[in-house]
């Protein structure tokens, strides 16, 4: 079995390690617990995935051109690097050159 990152925060890993794997965010939400944070974690490994295997992310279940799920991960994405403490302004200074206006054009495209 190969052992996946997000694996750490399912139940037992994280039990086993005394339910102290939350303090890796010191600026998370109050509240959000193992679950929660295994689940988004989750969605960021499969966004990440369909990246990685050249999938497409700009378009619907239906073939529809549809940037708002891509939005949506890339804002969770943001949350948790939030999360670790970092600025993600600092952090991608001069690589996050994606502007709103290249999604305003790929939007235009419907």
């Amino acid at each position: 079995m190969q052992w996946k990152w997000t694996h750490l925060f399912t139940r037992q890993p994280y039990r086993l390690g005394g339910q102290n794997l939350l303090r890796i965010f010191p600026n998370r939400t109050p509240g959000l617990g193992q679950r929660a944070v295994f689940n988004e974690l989750q969605e960021i490994k499969t966004f990440r995935n369909r990246i990685a295997h050249h999938e497409a992310i700009c378009f619907d279940e239906n073939g529809n051109i549809d940037m708002s799920r891509t939005q949506n991960k890339y804002a969770l994405i943001l949350k948790y690097i939030n999360f670790l403490g970092y600025k993600s302004s600092h952090l991608f200074y001069g690589i996050d050159i994606l502007p709103d206006s290249t999604i305003t054009k790929i939007e235009a495209l419907k």
